[in-house]
């Protein structure tokens, strides 16, 4: 698939930079948060897109689908908490909320497909970015339910125009526009319950193929209690439809700090290697 043209491999180093710059500076150039990160959030998303829309249309569709995974990753990661950005607003969550539906469902077709031809390579990294993902998708909506399950739209943060967080003249760019991907469910109750579904089937599938079976059960459990809430407040009474008390706001998901996901895999991932004999990736 690789030898037929080297611009697929130019594009993937492109993706590399725009990911490696944001990434060291979110996670990496420092520990205090920025007092108005989405000058650099909303213009990182903003590069992220442009990049996608210049792909060549000559790609083929194992290719395109397997870029599109990626851009679906990286929206995730650069608008998730970190130590630039601790705390993020409703219009992210929502976006999040958003990002996370089509990348699940995106992936669950990936997975699911029989036939070689037009199917992007997957690996075990392809997994724990399922697991990372479906985690922030947990988190948002534990969060602030109301908001992200809700129909209305929140406002995108007001720029501080005194801000020195970064030293940019550009000026400040628009927010990413919210698209709700149409999945299955219906309201976003159900696409939520759809989602963290999909979620699941995906890390149960690939857990069997790379042998990490252990991941779809910490998810499922991690989920549990909010899948409950999830099915209760679809069935409730519209009276009841928007409490919101009996929701676990004190659950593993809210309390997490930032790179709490990232550890658990790092060390889960040291005692497989250790105690697992070596398994291929899959193409």
């Amino acid at each position: 698939m690789w030898l037929q043209s080297v611009e697929p491999a130019l594009e993937l180093f492109r993706l590399r930079r725009i990911q490696s710059i944001w990434y060291k500076e979110l996670f990496q150039s420092g520990r205090t948060p920025w007092t108005d990160p989405y000058r650099y959030v909303w213009q990182t998303h903003n590069d992220l897109t442009k990049w996608w829309e210049a792909l060549s249309p000559r790609h083929s569709c194992a290719i395109r689908g397997y870029f599109e995974l990626e851009l679906l990753y990286s929206y995730v990661y650069v608008l998730s908490p970190s130590p630039r950005v601790p705390q993020i607003c409703a219009y992210a969550q929502k976006l999040i909320f958003e990002h996370c539906a089509q990348y699940s469902g995106k992936l669950l077709r990936v997975v699911m497909a029989t036939a070689y031809i037009g199917k992007p390579p997957l690996t075990f990294y392809d997994m724990m970015r399922a697991y990372m993902t479906g985690r922030q998708f947990i988190d948002v909506l534990a969060r602030n339910p109301d908001t992200v399950l809700g129909r209305t739209e929140p406002s995108p943060p007001i720029p501080d125009s005194s801000s020195m967080d970064l030293e940019v003249d550009t000026p400040y760019p628009p927010a990413p526009r919210i698209v709700m991907y149409r999945s299955a469910g219906g309201d976003n109750i159900g696409r939520a319950i759809g989602t963290l579904n999909d979620f699941t089937t995906i890390l149960s599938i690939l857990g069997l193929q790379f042998g990490y079976p252990t991941w779809r059960e910490r998810f499922q459990k991690e989920a549990a209690p909010l899948l409950g809430e999830l099915h209760y407040r679809r069935s409730a009474p519209p009276q009841l439809d928007t409490n919101m008390d009996s929701w676990p706001t004190d659950s593993a998901a809210v309390t997490s700090p930032y790179n709490s996901v990232s550890s658990v895999l790092a060390t889960d991932f040291a005692q497989s290697i250790r105690s697992q004999p070596y398994r291929q990736h899959s193409r």
